[in-house]
């Protein structure tokens, strides 16, 4: 936006505000479905935030080609603001969920501790950082070749990748020993 603006590219800088603004209200709206749906016996907030990822993920795959890539890039920025503002540990330890510059860093972070003190858990820890590397490595190969077959469709798998989630965090409401936190399964 800002090279744009730099440019005296208005428009174009301009048009930047659009994802932006819809990753801000996708951050706006998350924060609203916790306060108002606070972690109940049913259902708790975060099955509210996948169960609307799911729904604008699948409405997007329905879109025409005709539809300026805009509109799904905007739809795309706000479920990845819901995604990001609500998951936010897994294990205890923070990462991101849609993005993977910051799981390298704390990755590397911990193998440095891991190697300078033999410290096992740095060492875990460093572990899972790179399983969800790795995880996202497997997830852009993954659609590519999806892509390449399925077209704007692909999109649906990423919905249908929710739907697991859902079952497991439904599963470790049930148990009596999981407390339910802003943790992914």
């Amino acid at each position: 936006m800002c090279i744009a603006a730099a440019r005296k590219d208005w428009a174009g800088a301009g048009y930047y505000l659009i994802p932006i603004s819809a990753f801000f209200m996708g951050v706006l709206m998350t924060e609203s479905i916790k306060k108002h749906f606070p972690n109940r016996q049913q259902i708790q907030w975060m099955h509210i935030i996948v169960v609307i990822e799911i729904l604008l993920l699948f409405l997007v795959g329905f879109l025409p080609r005709t539809v300026p890539d805009a509109v799904v890039n905007v739809t795309v920025a706000f479920v990845c603001s819901l995604q990001v503002n609500s998951f936010r540990k897994t294990h205890g330890m923070p990462y991101a969920t849609t993005m993977c510059t910051g799981n390298l860093r704390s990755a590397a972070e911990h193998f440095f501790s891991f190697a300078a003190s033999k410290d096992k858990k740095a060492g875990q820890q460093s572990a899972h950082y790179f399983l969800i590397i790795l995880a996202f490595l497997f997830g852009a190969v993954a659609g590519t070749f999806l892509c390449g077959l399925l077209n704007e469709k692909a999109i649906w798998i990423c919905g249908l990748l929710l739907l697991p989630v859902l079952f497991i965090m439904n599963r470790k409401q049930a148990s009596p020993k999981t407390q339910q936190t802003e943790k992914l399964p």
